[in-house]
């Protein structure tokens, strides 16, 4: 089961977990029901609670959505990566070397997202929803962080310490 935490995602740096007590709501929603449904659980919100409250002064300087259309950005895309890598392997992602993420969604030249299929729109391939570069290229000590946290969560969630 892939846990979202669409309420939760912020578009500027925070200091606290935005909307904490939903995303512990739908761990425990899920914490549930995984066994009656033999599921693997990958707790995205956990780890974006995590990362919100870390002490870690790189967490301080992370969003994860974009400012104008309230979608995930590349640090949020990375972040549930390593969360999904964690929960289905039972590894780490600590020291993987991917480090690159790149927005695929189609937008005007405003960075305002496009319906699928209208062609009508000028597309812009070259800018992220907020105007910024498609492609993220993290650091290796915001790489470190993000995997750190990721691993956390699901080391929190399997052994029900949220």
């Amino acid at each position: 089961l892939y846990l979202t935490a669409p309420n939760s995602q912020n578009e500027a740096p925070v200091s606290a977990a935005v909307n904490k007590d939903e995303m512990l709501g739908t761990c425990r929603i899920a914490a549930k029901g995984e066994k009656e449904m033999n599921a693997v659980v990958v707790p995205v919100p956990l780890a974006l609670m995590l990362a919100q409250e870390s002490k870690d002064p790189i967490a301080r300087t992370l969003t994860f959505r974009y400012k104008k259309d309230f979608h995930p950005n590349n640090t949020m895309a990375y972040l549930a990566a390593c969360t999904f890598y964690a929960a289905l392997t039972g590894k780490s992602p600590e020291g993987l070397k991917f480090n690159t993420v790149s927005e695929k969604k189609k937008q005007n030249i405003h960075g305002e997202a496009i319906a699928a299929g209208n062609k009508d729109e000028e597309v812009s391939t070259r800018l992220d929803p907020d105007g910024g570069p498609l492609e993220t290229v993290f650091t290796d000590e915001v790489r470190l962080f993000l995997q750190k946290t990721a691993w956390e969560a699901v080391q929190k969630y399997k052994s029900g310490q949220f």
